[in-house]
């Protein structure tokens, strides 16, 4: 098999292709219960990589769930108020901190103006993340019925990691007297069977009882493969790791 250059997750179906004959040695090795440790060590910064990025998706996930919550008891709210229906307005505590936040609100857009002409990108990002969520803080205190629904306290907008600076920190270390491809042929059977294990394999039992004595500890990787946020179909960090 071959290193897949693809950058996204596959599917437990997805398979490498053939590696370059540069590769000394058989392309699959037995997977024994040292070579589950040897592949637990040199993925530990893939790992860390992925939590990361594990954690900025589980954020964003909770800021667009508070956000369809936010849209979904307005769109009730504006529908009570057509009907008629009494709708209760912001405290004077509310009220305050609205005017509060639409003050900041005012001033943001000078500071946008001024990061913009500076070409300061990180300060624009945090700007507009700042913007995005006051715009949130605006609509909760000026409609009690959505804190009530949603909570008072909007969930901040996470700021998503830098791709170039993810990919550089999990790359895999490099296992002596391992070869890339021999290296990412085993990550990817054993991305397979824990990913996909009710599907046919070319694992041996001896193969599956390795794996399965280390489960506990493979358990964070199996599921930063299945939701995305660890990569295993493509070998590209393995042959960079490895030059």
């Amino acid at each position: 098999a071959t290193p897949a250059a693809a950058a996204s997750p596959a599917s437990p179906a997805a398979s490498a292709p053939a590696a370059p004959a540069a590769n000394a040695g058989p392309a699959k090795l037995d997977i024994t219960g040292e070579r589950v440790g040897l592949f637990l060590a040199a993925m530990a910064p893939a790992l860390d990589a992925a939590r990361e990025r594990g954690a900025y998706l589980a954020a964003k996930r909770r800021h667009e769930a508070y956000s369809a919550c936010v849209t979904e008891t307005q769109v009730k709210t504006a529908q009570a108020a057509a009907r008629g229906e009494s709708v209760p307005a912001p405290t004077r505590a509310q009220q305050a901190e609205l005017d509060r936040v639409n003050d900041r609100n005012a001033k943001l857009v000078d500071e946008l103006s001024v990061a913009q002409q500076r070409n300061d990108t990180a300060r624009v990002r945090l700007l507009a993340e700042e913007s995005q969520h006051n715009l949130l803080r605006v609509m909760v205190l000026s409609s009690p019925a959505v804190a009530k629904a949603c909570g008072a306290t909007p969930p901040q907008q996470p700021s998503e990691p830098d791709a170039a600076r993810l990919r550089e920190a999990a790359r895999p270390r490099k296992v002596d007297g391992m070869s890339a491809t021999q290296f990412g042929r085993m990550r990817e059977r054993i991305a397979l069977y824990l990913v996909a294990g009710d599907k046919p394999n070319d694992l041996t039992p001896e193969e599956k009882r390795a794996i399965d004595a280390r489960r506990a500890e493979l358990a964070p990787f199996a599921q930063a493969w299945k939701d995305g946020s660890l990569e295993w179909s493509g070998w590209s960090d393995v042959f960079t790791a490895w030059k």
